[in-house]
């Protein structure tokens, strides 16, 4: 079943930016709309532990992803992995200062109900690491929105420091 719901992923949005840019901002925003899933929070686990594309630093690897890693299983593994990670806050109705546990517990039932609802889910995804790997989602979410977010490297810098 979820194998099936995992296909029913339309154009994710993936929002893209350089460090203290505002990217956490406006992927609250963004997710916070009618509509929209999230883990509401960075996901790691899909592309690096769960299909084993985990930079190895030693070996002078990077996060740079490239649309020849987007393997059949990797794909399949990713969207199953992503649609498991999401749920909607608008079902839920819950502030996002409550306990991490009881937003989890709540996020399983979100999950159980759309499943119960079977209604295509739009995921929105924040990642810094996605900057490097946008040839690799396109190829594993094609019809995927990207939005990248620009910052003058003044106040940047300035918010890092």
């Amino acid at each position: 079943m979820d194998a099936d719901r995992a296909n029913c992923l339309p154009a994710p949005i993936f929002v893209l930016g350089a460090a203290r840019s505002g990217t956490s901002l406006l992927f609250h925003l963004i997710s916070s709309a009618r509509g929209t899933w999230s883990a509401y929070r960075e996901l790691h686990r899909p592309y690096e532990w769960d299909v084993g594309l985990e930079p190895i630093v030693a070996r002078g690897e990077s996060n740079a992803l490239g649309a020849e890693r987007a393997t059949p299983d990797a794909v399949a593994r990713i969207r199953r992995t992503l649609f498991r990670a999401v749920s909607n806050r608008e079902l839920l109705d819950f502030p996002s200062d409550w306990l991490p546990r009881t937003g989890i517990w709540l996020g399983r039932g979100a999950r159980v109900a759309n499943r119960l609802l079977r209604r295509p889910l739009r995921v929105v995804e924040k990642n810094p690491k996605h900057c490097f790997r946008v040839p690799f989602l396109r190829a594993v979410f094609p019809d995927a929105r990207f939005l990248f977010l620009y910052r003058h490297a003044r106040p940047n810098i300035h918010s890092l420091m």
